[in-house]
C-alpha cells in the first residue's frame, strides 16, 4: 500500500499472465520457432535460412492490471528484463533483424528497447552476456480500465543467393509491477 494524494492505493502483486507467439518459415531449409513462459518470464525465438527462403518468429509475455486505486490518473508500468541476442551471416544472405520492446496492450504505445541488425557477410553478433533493460510506459486509466504491458521478442532471417543465416533471442521478465505516477508537491 503506499498514499497517494491523501488516498490509499493497494498494489496489487504482479503475475505474468499472458503469452503468445507465432513463427513462418517459407520453403525450403528454414525453420523458426518460439517458446513464451509465464510462469518464469522467459522468451526464446529461434530461426535460420538456408539457399533461398525466410524464417521470421516472435514471443511475448504480458502482465493484465486494472486501475482498482485512483479514479483517473497516470499510471506507471515498469517492465525489466534480461536478454542476450546472437545472429550469424554469411555473405550470400541477406540481413537477419532482432527487436525487443515493450508495448501496452494491442502495440498501443510501443518502445523499442534495442533492435539489432546484422547484415550479409558480418561477423557474429552475439555474445554468452546477457543485459539488462528496463522499460517504463506511461498511461492514462479511468478506475476500473485494465491494460496489458508486453515483452516482445521478434527475429526475422531471408537467404538469398544460396547465403545461410540465423539468429537466436533469449529473454526473461525479472520484475514487472503497476503503479500509479507520484508527482512531487
Amino acid at each position: 500500500m503506499i498514499w497517494v494524494d491523501r488516498k490509499k492505493v493497494y498494489i496489487l502483486p504482479s503475475k505474468l499472465n499472458h503469452d503468445d507467439g507465432g513463427q513462418e518459415s517459407s520453403e525450403g531449409n528454414t525453420s523458426a520457432e518460439y517458446k513464451a513462459n509465464t510462469k518464469n518470464g522467459d522468451l526464446i525465438v529461434n530461426v535460420s535460412a538456408d539457399g533461398n527462403g525466410t524464417a521470421s518468429a516472435w514471443a511475448a509475455v504480458g502482465y493484465e492490471q486494472e486501475n482498482v486505486t485512483i479514479d483517473d490518473g497516470m499510471m506507471l508500468a515498469h517492465l525489466t528484463f534480461k536478454y542476450r541476442i546472437k545472429l550469424n551471416t554469411d555473405n550470400g544472405s541477406s540481413p537477419v533483424n532482432a527487436k525487443i520492446e515493450a508495448f501496452l496492450n494491442s502495440e498501443s504505445a510501443s518502445f523499442t528497447e534495442k533492435s539489432l541488425t546484422a547484415p550479409p557477410g558480418a561477423d557474429k553478433k552475439s555474445s554468452d552476456e546477457f543485459v539488462t533493460g528496463t522499460q517504463t510506459v506511461k498511461t492514462n486509466l479511468n478506475l476500473g480500465e485494465k491494460f496489458t504491458i508486453y515483452l516482445k521478442v521478434s527475429l526475422d532471417a531471408e537467404a538469398g543467393d544460396g547465403g545461410k543465416c540465423s539468429g537466436e533471442i533469449v529473454a526473461t521478465v525479472s520484475e514487472i509491477f503497476f503503479r500509479p505516477e507520484i508527482k512531487p508537491f
